[in-house]
């Protein structure tokens, strides 16, 4: 199967995120899957919180394809397992997830944002609980 053409970058709020990415300590360059927005329904008004970008290997298009071809745009977008498979892909496929905030705080006088980074790692932290709740394992 040919490569798909990751040249465009895109963009959630304020966030960019480029069409690929090579994780900390990987071989190989990811591809961006799809990216989305984080948040909450705060009395009414839902109030965004992350930006969060999916960059998968490849070889995840073949093994999505295999449930997933034929359907369409609208399926997809709609189905709430469709987004499971694509983070809970067999270990052959893995995948890497880019969090950042929408709204940052204002950086402290000692140059720190220290609420930006103890956010990021609350969100990293919950999604590792996820994975590890599916059986899934990051190394």
């Amino acid at each position: 199967m040919a490569k798909p053409n990751s040249t465009t970058s895109l963009q959630v709020e304020s966030i960019i995120f480029p069409p690929s990415a090579k994780p900390p300590g990987a071989t190989n360059t990811l591809f961006l899957g799809g990216a989305g927005v984080r948040g909450l329904d705060i009395d009414g008004n839902f109030v965004k919180f992350s930006g969060i970008g999916v960059y998968l290997e490849y070889k995840a298009i073949s093994s999505l394809a295999v449930k997933w071809k034929g359907k369409s745009v609208e399926e997809l977008t709609d189905s709430v397992e469709f987004y499971r498979d694509i983070v809970t892909g067999k270990p052959e496929t893995p995948f890497f997830i880019n969090v950042n905030l929408i709204k940052k705080t204002p950086t402290l006088r000692n140059g720190t944002d220290t609420k930006n980074k103890l956010h990021n790692y609350k969100v990293k932290k919950t999604l590792l609980m996820v994975f590890y709740s599916l059986n899934l394992y990051i190394i």
